[in-house]
């Protein structure tokens, strides 16, 4: 999911759900936010989609520029994994 704020400034989100069960009453929801720009013009060669034209402002560069196993920590979908298997961790 992506959200536009402004013209240039992009939040992608990644909502993960763990159900132990069909009617499991409390599932562990989590979620990544990764907020960015977007650029003119594509910059980088790695990632996919939006992925060149997701600047990083933080970083100094686009998403398709960082390294494949940076991006993956980082990015939206990195964030919720990471929390899941935090929470995971403490049910096991």
């Amino acid at each position: 999911l992506s959200l536009k704020l402004s013209w240039s400034l992009f939040v992608f989100v990644c909502v993960l759900v763990f159900l132990r069960h069909a009617n499991d009453p409390l599932p562990i929801i989590c979620q990544g936010i990764w907020h960015g720009e977007i650029l003119p013009a594509k910059q980088g060669d790695n990632g996919f989609g939006y992925d060149p034209l997701f600047w990083l402002p933080e970083r100094g560069c686009s998403s398709a520029e960082l390294e494949p196993s940076l991006k993956n920590q980082i990015s939206h979908r990195g964030q919720a994994m990471a929390q899941l298997k935090q929470a995971l961790a403490k049910i096991c």
